[in-house]
């Protein structure tokens, strides 16, 4: 396996999201579209961490055919966690609204992200750069909502989105516990988990599950 700190931090991921996905799914949920939005969050996360983690463990040496298609699976995932994240915004903001308009809207900005991912990159930073707005939607929707959601969801929101911030400078300026047992993909892996954890208890206090 190479990378194996890197894949096992991507398969842990995995793991924790799809549980998180299995528990947010479970209960009745107050407030199902909402629930649903965090759900796809989760679960795309989940996707994207296992193909992630089967590309750095398996596939990095020795690049194939199948690599990349395992990567741009990855990356179309990500793409999914951004709009999960746009559509939570949005019904934090607007619960009464009909949601076509923002689904369309949504829709759409994934299909650019997916047609760049496709025909002219896919480097991991353009899933970060495509992230970093949606990012900033739900931390504003968060505290503009904050009067009408339980504190503790906008708590746990707020900090799950800041530990979210965190694992991408962690991973863009390369910060590692060791630079070969434990690389800085690996503190992000980490430190991402602790940003879902976070995310997920703000998920319940707002659906009511």
């Amino acid at each position: 396996m190479t990378e194996p700190d890197v894949a096992i931090t991507d398969y842990l991921l995995a793991a924790e999201s799809f549980v998180l996905t299995a528990l947010l799914a479970g209960p009745s949920a107050a407030r199902p579209d909402l629930g649903w939005w965090f759900i796809v969050l989760f679960a795309a996360t989940g996707v994207a961490a296992l193909l992630g983690g089967t590309v750095h463990g398996f596939f990095i040496a020795r690049p194939s055919r199948t690599g990349r298609f395992l990567w741009r699976g990855t990356m179309l995932a990500l793409g999914v966690t951004t709009s999960a994240t746009w559509m939570i915004g949005a019904h934090l903001l607007w619960p009464d609204t009909h949601a076509l308009l923002p689904v369309m809207l949504v829709a759409a900005e994934f299909i650019v992200f997916a047609t760049v991912v496709v025909r002219v990159s896919d480097a991991f930073l353009v899933a970060v750069l495509n992230h970093v707005p949606a990012t900033m939607f739900l931390i504003a929707a968060y505290i503009l909502s904050s009067g009408q959601t339980p504190e503790t969801a906008t708590t746990f929101g707020l900090a799950g989105l800041a530990f979210t911030i965190v694992s991408g400078l962690v991973q863009r300026l390369k910060i590692a516990i060791h630079r070969t047992y434990f690389t800085h993909n690996a503190l992000c892996h980490v430190v991402q988990g602790v940003a879902l954890l976070m995310l997920f208890w703000s998920a319940r206090s707002l659906v009511g599950g």
